[in-house]
């Protein structure tokens, strides 16, 4: 009857009775959460202690004749001593073990002895082995207090080694925690093992759980927590809602910040907000938003291969795509320098359609692709920058071309000076120039000469070697520009028009100056023949029946010089004036590129 009382009494005690009981009576520290366990059963899917199925190690209790209390943790499925795993079955027979083998070291079916040691035994597990020593370690209540993983009471790491163990074992399960026969040594020890693998090497341990249960759980819907990471979303701010556990919830954000290539719902209200708010995979609208840039610039960056992106199909069959937010920012940080055509074209001294060419050839880069309609091009101006030449040298004479006149004169409308561009940065064409910008490209100077070598055939002009601008011709003839131009306009000095650079110009061959020459004579050369005034040229030649074709005075012909027409009468007269015959002269060698 004493017995019974007894037993009545310890089942309805208060836990400080009891506990000051077990103390009082120098009882191993376990016997106080193990009677709370024995007072009030929980229904807990995984105890931490399993009394009815006990293990053992057969070699312990050959050595030293007791059984560990430690073996009873159901997570402790190795002898830290041997490093063996442990037993939860007799050898002879197969049968399960109860407290009853405690006494005499024994089968209580078959009596067969457990102290026999057997000659093949199952080497333990790393991971196993760290959980065992893990859970021994904090089974006094002395334990020293720390924080994060090694800050966990008993019960604490029972939990937490519990959850991350069902559901690295059984991920595919809805409700796995709900494990039977965890007593037994053959269930108990995949889950020990498991758990040490992942709590042994924290946090990664953790981080490639995280991605397995991702690969395990692929769906259409793999883009929400809930359905990639399964019921361990749950767990880690439900199940594990103790605050010991902020740890693994601060690992797990740390996790979504730098490996989750998915969107985060903003109304998620288990994360904390800098997770949800500094989330690096976003919206596009979202990027630009926080970039502070142009929703079309990012669909550009990302149309020309700048970004990453994921696509993501929602249950109504809506495609959305997200980019990273990082390269977002990092792209629109420099994107804030980059200068529209206008402003490129300004900078480097060249007409737009020039700065076209180069930005087709990639010699100068831009951001997010060729702009449609209504866009602006995004040039960077590092690669401005990069166009600067070797060396740049103080002219030392006149002749000089800049690179813009160069390049509308002397280049293919649509080609060339990308070339020539390489040409000068290769050392190929010296460039000169005084206090000038180093990426004014088109005031660069080159010599007439370095250009007109440089020139291959295939840049050349049709009719390169026999056509000359009107004020060459000019400078041929030796008559003033606005001379020339008024020849050319009474169509008395012929031109053809040709592409040049960007536009259409008119063009003297060569055979047209030298007839210009052979037929018809400048006042200028007669009052050096006939050795008078400029002034008495006009009079003295009226006199004698000449009128000139074109001249200051002729209102249908004016000219800026005098001009008649190199007829025989003429030359006859002013040879027999001057001793002097008066015949067409070959045109002077060019002294300028006729490309």
């Amino acid at each position: 009857m004493l017995g019974k009382d007894l037993f009545a009494a310890f089942l309805g005690g208060k836990d400080e009775c009891v506990n000051d009981w077990i103390e009082q009576g120098g009882f191993p520290p376990s016997w106080a959460p193990v009677s709370s366990e024995l007072r009030r059963p929980t229904a807990k899917a995984l105890k931490v202690w399993s009394l009815n199925d006990k293990k053992y190690c057969p070699n312990c209790l050959a050595e030293h004749g007791y059984w560990r209390e430690a073996w009873d943790l159901t997570l402790v499925t190795t002898c830290t001593v041997h490093n063996l795993v442990l037993k939860s079955t007799c050898p002879e027979c197969g049968g399960r073990l109860n407290s009853d083998a405690m006494q005499g070291h024994s089968c209580s079916t078959c009596t067969h002895s457990l102290t026999q040691l057997r000659q093949i035994e199952a080497p333990a597990d790393e991971g196993s082995l760290w959980l065992t020593s893990a859970l021994m370690a904090r089974i006094s209540p002395d334990t020293p207090k720390a924080e994060g993983l090694e800050g966990l009471s008993l019960e604490k790491l029972h939990a937490l080694a519990t959850r991350l163990a069902v559901r690295s074992v059984r991920p595919e399960r809805a409700k796995p925690m709900k494990v039977a026969g965890t007593g037994a040594i053959e269930v108990a020890q995949p889950l020990a093992k498991a758990a040490g693998e992942i709590l042994m090497n924290w946090p990664q341990g953790f981080w490639d759980l995280l991605n397995d249960l991702r690969l395990t759980r692929t769906s259409e819907l793999g883009w929400k927590l809930t359905s990639a990471l399964g019921p361990l979303y749950g767990d880690i701010f439900i199940g594990l809602k103790a605050k010991c556990f902020d740890f693994v919830r601060a690992e797990f954000e740390n996790y979504l910040q730098k490996s989750w290539d998915a969107p985060l719902a903003k109304r998620n209200r288990l994360l904390s907000e800098q997770t949800v708010l500094q989330h690096r995979w976003v919206s596009m609208g979202a990027a630009a938003a926080l970039a502070g840039t142009h929703k079309s610039y990012v669909e550009r960056m990302l149309a020309s291969g700048k970004l990453d992106s994921r696509a993501f199909t929602h249950p109504s069959g809506r495609v959305s795509k997200i980019v990273d937010i990082h390269q977002v920012r990092a792209i629109s940080d420099r994107m804030e320098k980059a200068q529209c055509l206008k402003d490129t074209a300004q900078t480097l001294c060249l007409s737009e359609s020039r700065v076209r060419q180069l930005l087709s050839a990639s010699t100068i880069k831009f951001y997010g692709g060729p702009p449609v309609r209504g866009e602006k091009w995004l040039v960077d101006q590092d690669s401005l920058v990069a166009l600067r030449p070797p060396s740049i040298r103080v002219p030392t004479d006149d002749d000089y071309l800049t690179l813009a006149y160069a390049a509308k004169h002397y280049l293919p409308t649509g080609r060339g000076l990308v070339e020539l561009i390489k040409a000068v940065q290769a050392g190929e064409v010296q460039v000169y120039g005084e206090h000038l910008d180093e990426i004014s490209v088109g005031q660069w100077l080159i010599r007439k000469a370095d250009l007109a070598n440089w020139i291959p055939n295939d840049l050349r002009r049709p009719f390169a070697r026999s056509l000359v601008t009107i004020c060459e011709a000019a400078e041929l003839l030796g008559v003033k520009q606005e001379v020339a131009y008024a020849l050319v306009r009474e169509s008395i000095l012929p031109t053809v028009t040709c592409p040049t650079g960007r536009s259409i110009a008119k063009m003297v061959r060569l055979r047209a100056v030298m007839r210009f020459k052979r037929g018809y004579v400048l006042g200028t050369e007669l009052s050096n023949l006939l050795k008078i005034s400029p002034k008495h040229v006009l009079e003295k030649l009226r006199n004698n029946g000449f009128k000139p074709v074109a001249g200051p005075t002729i209102i249908r012909s004016p000219c800026r010089q005098y001009i008649w027409k190199r007829s025989i009468k003429l030359v006859h007269w002013v040879t027999i004036e001057s001793d002097n015959p008066l015949a067409g002269g070959d045109v002077p060698p060019a002294t300028f590129v006729s490309p």
